[in-house]
Parts: C-alpha cells; structure tokens; sequence
C-alpha cells in the first residue's frame, strides 16, 4: 500500500476538467497529441507518450486507474465514428452534474455541521475550564446544585484527552459511514433515496445512449454492482419489452409511463432524456424541503446546551446570593 507521503506527492487529476478542456480544443482542430504536449500534468504526459507509440486513446485510457469503463467504452466507440469531441463534451457534462449536485448538498449541511462543531467545543471547554473554579468558589459558600454537581462529577469521571477521543473516533466513523454511496443517499434523501439511485441509473443510460452504446450494451456496462441491469438484460432476451422488463424490475410508474411512450414514437433517448428533467426537478425541491430543518434544528441545539449551561451557573449563583 502506498503511504500518505506518496499520496500526497501525486499531483491531482481533474477529470471534469481534461474532458472539457480537451472537448474545446477538438473542436477548433487541434490534435489530441498535441493538447496533451500542452499540459504540464504527468498523467497527461504519459497518456501523450502511450498515443505517440500507436496506441488508441481508449486502450491508453484502459491502462490508467482514472476513468470508468463506460467512459473508456464511450471513447472506443467516438474514435469509431470520429465524434471524439462530442464523446469529450457529453462526459463532462456528465462529470459536471455529478459535481453540483455534491457542491449543493455539502453547501446545504457544512453550516450545521461547523455551527454543531462549534457547540461541541464550547460544551467541552466550559465543562473543563469554567466549571470546576465555579463549584469550588460555590463549595466555599456552602451552596450544592444537582445540576452542576452532576456536571462536574462527569467531568472528573472523564477526563477532557479521553471525551475529546471519544469524540474524534465517534467523528471519524461517522464520517467513514457516510462515504458509503448507499447510506449517504438514505440519510440525505430517506425513502427517497431508491427513486434518486433510479434517476441515476438512468441518467447513465441515457449518457451511453446518446454516445451511440447499443442498449443491451449498455445494460451490460452499467451491471457493476446492479443486479436490476441483469434482470432488464434477462427479460429482454427472453423476447420481452423495456416496458415489461421494467415493470418486473420494480421500477417507478413515471419511468415505466416514459419508457412506453417512446416505444410508441420510437425515440428512446428523448423519453429518457424527458424523464430525467422532471426528476431532477423534483429531487432539487425535494432536497430543499427536507434540509430547510437543519439550520434552526442546529440552532436549537446550540441554544439548549447554552441554557443548560446557564441554568448550571446561574441558579447555584442565585441559591448563593440568598444566603448572603
């Protein structure tokens, strides 16, 4: 395995950015050869070295661990036809998408998150620096509050290296959980999360399609990790429809009413294409409403530990000063 300083020292590959850089520049003429001589990035570089000795741009793509296998397929088939610019441009728009749509969902949660993070450290700190002179100072005048007592009590049972531990585990494993493509969707989305894994499925698809990707073909790129692709595979071999394959498959009402309506007019990529307008849509407003909570749901949570707080300085104060 390799160690962090070797990762580190690995410069970054923008894939979003080759594909649309490369996209213009094919457009207006220029080479790929020679776009790639114009980069400074050794990834590049060595794709530039693999296409000067005779390979193909797909088989050179083949060998490095930076793209998917559909994008690679969708290459082999541009270098067929001689569209390798609109192969370029329609990846990364793909790649573009996939980008917003994680930028928006970070934007929506990095404000609660940091605002928690913030009320977790003030938690901690007065816990640690504020409470025990207070419960000293109010030993002295004979003062007991169970609030403070249990407080403080906590804070000699745990000390601040352990809780603060314990916290960075419990943050790291969170973290570790949520990369998980499956359960990130159900925390973001709830029972949502398998009507947005079919949208993306099919927003695929749809990519393979229109870059000329035969449709059992496709079903056959996309089967990583799907099951629903075999089965789709399986009954249209069998001699049934999209349609009927679809219907077998569990798939939504609305993708199985847009998949009949394009065998009736014969055009499956606009149907397709149709469909994932609408569920986008849908799944941007859907995101809005079930985030809107988050903001004032942290907020809440701030103010209750700052009440807390409070109570457990201020009422032994109180207590304190009657007795004055």
């Amino acid at each position: 395995m390799e160690n962090w300083r070797q990762i580190l020292k690995k410069p970054y590959f923008n894939k979003e950015l080759f594909f649309y850089e490369k996209s213009h520049y094919l457009r207006n003429g220029i080479s790929l050869t020679e776009i790639l001589k114009l980069s400074e990035n050794p990834q590049e570089a060595a794709l530039s070295d693999q296409l000067l000795v005779g390979w193909s741009l797909s088989d050179a793509m083949a060998t490095m661990n930076l793209f998917k296998i559909r994008e690679i397929h969708l290459i082999r088939l541009a270098e067929e036809t001689g569209d390798l610019a609109g192969a370029f441009e329609r990846i990364s728009q793909s790649l573009k998408e996939e980008r917003l749509f994680r930028e928006k969902i970070i934007g929506i949660l990095i404000y609660p998150a940091l605002l928690l993070a913030a009320t977790v450290v003030f938690f901690i700190g007065a816990l640690y620096y504020i409470l025990p002179p207070l419960k000293e100072m109010l030993s002295t005048l004979e003062v007991d509050n169970m609030l403070l007592s249990s407080l403080y009590k906590f804070q000699l049972s745990i000390p601040m290296p352990v809780l603060s531990t314990a916290l960075f585990i419990l943050i790291y494993a969170s973290v570790k959980v949520l990369q998980r493509k499956k359960v990130f969707r159900y925390l973001v989305f709830g029972k949502k999360w398998v009507e947005h894994e079919e949208m993306t499925f099919i927003n695929e698809l749809y990519l393979l399609l229109k870059g000329g990707v035969d449709l059992m073909e496709a079903l056959h790129l996309l089967e990583e990790g799907r099951s629903s692709c075999v089965k789709l595979r399986e009954g249209i071999q069998e001699g049934k429809s999209l349609t009927e394959s679809l219907q077998q498959g569990e798939y939504s009402k609305l993708l199985v009413r847009y998949v009949q309506i394009s065998e009736e007019t014969g055009n499956l990529e606009e149907s397709l294409q149709s469909y994932l307008l609408v569920r986008k849509t849908f799944f941007e407003e859907y995101l809005r409403r079930r985030t809107a909570l988050l903001e004032p749901l942290s907020i809440f949570i701030l103010g209750a530990l700052l009440f807390l707080l409070s109570m457990a300085v201020m009422m032994p104060m109180m207590d304190a000063y009657e007795k004055l």
